[in-house]
């Protein structure tokens, strides 16, 4: 592994099963199960076997830190296993999905201008059900978000809109009840409160702020746009401008007063919320170049504090955060040929620091395990 002198990203598991490429990948909020969609139609839910969940189940118990992060490295290929895949619902490419705060649904975001939920049948991984195909984008759907909370849900399109779907009570409550019944007759309305115009190119990516419910969409015009509910309508509170080509994801810090943006013009730029004589506005505060010399296709900031980013260079970056230092944001380990080509998206799971998975052309999905070096 090529490495910079204070980390290493070395691959564990290497999922292999997409038969085109791999588009997007999301972890359940409980870190075990991972979801991954692309060019073939459907998702596929990937989940530990009995021996990996040992691993995991010893992982959870170990007290000291470090030695966690470095365990994760025990989980390998033979300890995942396809628990099923969702399909025949959406007719062409699946570009994105996420599992819902609570991750008992799943959200599936298509080319054919649709976003399918799926639910989980009793306690079964293998088991999903489509509760309700939302349709209305007049192109295809680029993006899918749940806001912290649970109540909304947000999709984007090459229409150049992005909706604001109401997520009906019964699935909020979920979270606390036992519904281990969810039949046809209690299905309710998904319905869309607002659609949200303002962008004047393809939306690729909406992000919700981890902290309250703030929607942000990035777009091939540049642009990040920030929509919010306002006394009798939803609204656009600002436009971030700064990045010079598309602007392809967007990812929080967990305190919600930073986040990172992602662009077709090489460069990842970090945001913080600041305090003005005027009120609270939002920032550039860094700009990282160099890092890749392609278009960076996806970032993402874990709970933990680290960031992730990939791209057309086949490569991945991780970088590490002080926000009282000046620059926050410092590179600290670099992957070169991390996949045989394209990188499409990385994602940090939610409970197991370091562990990080990545999706590719290539038909790929790897799992990484990032640790410090040893002095």
């Amino acid at each position: 592994d090529i490495i910079l002198d204070r980390m290493s990203i070395v691959e564990c598991v290497n999922l292999e099963g997409h038969a085109e490429r791999v588009w997007h990948v999301c972890w359940s909020p409980c870190g075990k199960i991972l979801a991954s969609c692309g060019a073939e139609k459907g998702v596929r839910i990937w989940t530990l076997t009995e021996e990996g969940r040992e691993i995991v189940n010893n992982i959870e118990n170990e007290d000291d830190n470090e030695k966690r992060v470095t365990s994760v490295k025990q989980l390998e290929r033979k300890h995942w296993v396809c628990a099923c895949v969702l399909d025949e619902v959406q007719s062409r490419t699946i570009r994105s999905c996420e599992f819902s705060p609570n991750g008992e649904y799943l959200a599936a975001a298509s080319f054919d201008s649709t976003t399918a939920i799926w639910t989980k049948q009793g306690n079964s991984v293998a088991s999903w059900k489509c509760l309700t195909s939302l349709e209305g984008h007049e192109n295809e759907v680029k993006s899918v978000s749940w806001s912290h909370d649970g109540r909304y849900l947000a999709t984007s399109s090459r229409d150049k809109s992005v909706w604001v779907w109401g997520v009906p009570e019964k699935e909020i409550n979920s979270q606390n009840t036992e519904y281990n019944d969810k039949d046809d007759d209690m299905e309710e309305e998904w319905d869309c409160i607002t659609v949200l115009h303002g962008h004047t190119q393809d939306v690729k990516f909406v992000c919700w702020s981890p902290i309250e419910n703030v929607l942000y969409s990035a777009s091939y015009d540049d642009t990040i746009k920030i929509w919010a509910e306002e006394v009798d309508d939803w609204g656009c509170l600002g436009t971030l401008v700064g990045h010079t080509n598309t602007v392809w994801g967007i990812s929080f810090h967990p305190s919600g007063n930073m986040f990172a943006s992602c662009s077709q013009d090489y460069s990842i730029r970090i945001w913080e919320n600041i305090k003005t004589e005027i009120g609270h506005t939002w920032q550039n505060v860094q700009v990282l170049k160099g890092t890749h010399d392609r278009t960076v296709f996806s970032v993402h900031w874990a709970k933990f504090g680290m960031i992730a980013t990939c791209g057309a260079d086949d490569r991945i970056c991780t970088y590490t955060c002080q926000r009282l230092q000046s620059p926050p944001v410092t590179l600290f380990a670099k992957k070169e040929n991390a996949h045989m080509t394209d990188v499409n998206c990385v994602r940090w799971n939610p409970v197991f620091e370091g562990m990080l998975v990545s999706a590719s052309d290539d038909t790929a999905i790897k799992m990484w395990c990032v640790t410090k070096n040893a002095t």
